[in-house]
């Protein structure tokens, strides 16, 4: 399984996490003797210019138009915001599916079965537990995860 096509969903799904603040990493090719990622501090009074860090703790200018947002690092409280964000199956509305097994609401629409799981988990009521199987909280960031999480997590958002 392709775990970008993950990494993008749950961002489709959490766009915060692709917001220009702190903690977000971006990445440039200006600057070949220096690593291409960099994590945000801030940006300055003037919006176009940022003030970045490379591995090494150092500070770098760097201007927006020459970056590449790659966003905040996936935690465990993102992927569970993206599962809480799921659509209904039954109505399309917001809220359902999975949400419910973690306590979330079934659906704000129609009130959607928490039973209504994709077609691999059907019959089965999906909990908290079930990530908490697999994700290694020592490593919190998906990119850091097994590759048993990694797909456990892609199939379960598709």
């Amino acid at each position: 399984m392709n775990h970008e096509t993950t990494i993008k969903q749950i961002q489709s799904l959490v766009p915060d996490v692709m917001a220009l603040e702190f903690g977000c990493v971006v990445e440039t090719n200006i600057f070949p003797s220096y690593p291409c990622h960099f994590r945000l501090c801030y940006k300055t009074w003037k919006s176009d210019i940022l003030v970045c860090e490379n591995n090494e703790g150092e500070q770098v200018l760097l201007s927006i138009n020459d970056c590449e947002i790659l966003g905040k690092p996936i935690t465990l409280a993102v992927v569970l915001l993206a599962i809480k964000t799921l659509v209904c199956k039954r109505c399309g509305g917001a809220g359902g599916t999975l949400g419910s097994g973690m306590g979330y609401s079934e659906c704000e629409d129609c009130g959607g079965d928490k039973y209504d799981l994709p077609e691999d988990f059907a019959g089965t009521e999906f909990e908290l537990g079930d990530i908490l199987h697999y994700w290694n909280l020592s490593k919190d960031n998906f990119r850091d995860q097994s590759e048993e999480t990694k797909t456990f997590i892609g199939e379960l958002l598709n």
